[in-house]
């Protein structure tokens, strides 16, 4: 769980969108474990990538947590 103590707010997620052969057949095929891929011949980030996607992405608002117990 994450606590956001200082109220800071922060993107800790969002759109991981990665352009391969397999979605898009401008990009070549590549065998990884002969050749490296190559930006913009092999696979390229998404438009979107790394942007938020919706409110699940940002860090939640200030929270406290605490516990009170009695004992007899």
């Amino acid at each position: 769980m994450l606590s956001n103590a200082f109220n800071q707010a922060a993107q800790v997620t969002g759109n991981e969108t990665i352009l391969t052969r397999t979605n898009d057949t401008k990009y070549e095929l590549f065998n990884p474990f002969t050749t490296a891929p190559r930006v913009g011949v092999n696979y390229d980030l998404g438009p979107d990538y790394r942007r938020a996607t919706g409110t699940g992405d940002f860090q939640t608002p200030r929270e406290f947590n605490f516990s009170v117990g009695i004992r007899f």
